[in-house]
Parts: structure tokens; C-alpha cells; sequence
């Protein structure tokens, strides 16, 4: 349910924001998901430009918030 919004999001904030996803089922994914501590699918996790984490969802978000956190509220 969160692929919908998510990628509504990346098209609506297309040069504001980079939105990556990554398959927890791949190598990759398992890899980047315990560094993380993605416990739970989807787990959404947003970055500042200097690379920290400043929020995390889980679950499905809705555009409203999602758009709110990406916005800092």
C-alpha cells in the first residue's frame, strides 16, 4: 500500500527530494536493511543531506504525512 504514495511523491517532489527502494528479498536489501534496522516491511526512512537518519515510518503512510515529514512538518 505505501508503493502507491511513494511513488505519487517522487513524482510530485521530483528534484526536491531522491526516493530509493530497496527489496528487502535481495542481498542488497538484507544487507543495508539490518544496518538500518528495518525490522518490518515497508519501513520508511528519511535522510537529511548530510546523510542522518531524521525520521522513520512504518506501515503505510499517508500522502498528507509523508508529505509533511519530507516538508519538516
Amino acid at each position: 500500500m505505501a508503493r502507491p504514495i511513494v511513488d505519487r511523491l517522487k513524482r510530485e517532489m521530483a528534484g526536491e527530494v531522491d526516493v530509493i527502494r530497496i527489496s528487502v528479498a535481495s542481498p542488497a536489501g538484507q544487507t543495508l536493511g539490518a544496518r538500518w534496522r528495518a525490522r518490518a516491511t515497508p519501513t520508511l526512512l528519511l535522510f537529511d543531506g548530510a546523510g542522518r537518519e531524521v525520521w522513520r515510518g512504518f506501515a503505510a503512510p499517508t500522502a498528507e504525512g509523508l508529505r509533511s515529514e519530507l516538508n519538516g512538518k
